[in-house]
């Protein structure tokens, strides 16, 4: 009777192991497909902008990412050109982009739920403007034009209080992007 007890308490133990490390796994998971699809997305962007700069039938200038701060809404975003089909310069990409497609974090994760010291150089908009293409940064909580070739990070987190499972996808001023689990 004792053996019993035993091996009761021993597979109840194991299966309680098994169990929190299973929904670890789940939000490991998670968090690293949005991340990948956060990265896609800007890759994306990328070639839709580099791919409008010798077609001069496109009504596009440029692609960008917008990211919501605390929420996990995220957006392909462009700038058309002017009536005269013509494409601004750099330095005037300021007015509000046109929002082409919207996207959403899986279910408790959202963008920036974390405090400036533990997450420094965030942004919330990357704008690509052929033909290198220049990149253009805006920071979250900074105020005028982006930045030209500016740089910054996005970050995943849960939407706790004490947010978890932080993922950061680094944008640099040549257009490279690279991620990693935070």
């Amino acid at each position: 009777m004792i053996e019993l007890l035993v091996v009761l308490a021993i597979t109840a133990l194991l299966s309680s192991s098994v169990i929190i490390y299973g929904s670890l796994t789940r939000e490991n998971i998670a968090i690293e497909t949005d991340e990948s699809q956060v990265v896609q997305l800007l890759l994306r962007a990328k070639s839709l902008s580099v791919g409008t700069y010798n077609n001069q039938t496109s009504p596009i200038c440029a692609y960008g990412v917008l990211v919501e701060v605390n929420s996990p809404n995220y957006y392909l975003v462009s700038y058309p050109k002017d009536a005269g089909g013509n494409c601004p310069d750099t330095g005037n990409y300021f007015s509000v982009p046109d929002l082409e497609t919207a996207y959403k974090l899986s279910a408790g994760f959202v963008f920036d739920n974390c405090l400036d010291s533990a997450c420094p150089d965030k942004l919330d908009y990357v704008l690509f403007v052929p033909p290198d293409p220049q990149v253009l940064v805006s920071n979250y909580g900074s105020e005028g034009l982006p930045p030209s070739n500016g740089s910054g990070n996005i970050y995943l987190t849960t939407a706790e209080e004490a947010p978890a499972y932080r993922a950061k996808i680094s944008v640099a001023w040549g257009g490279q992007i690279s991620f990693s689990g935070y």
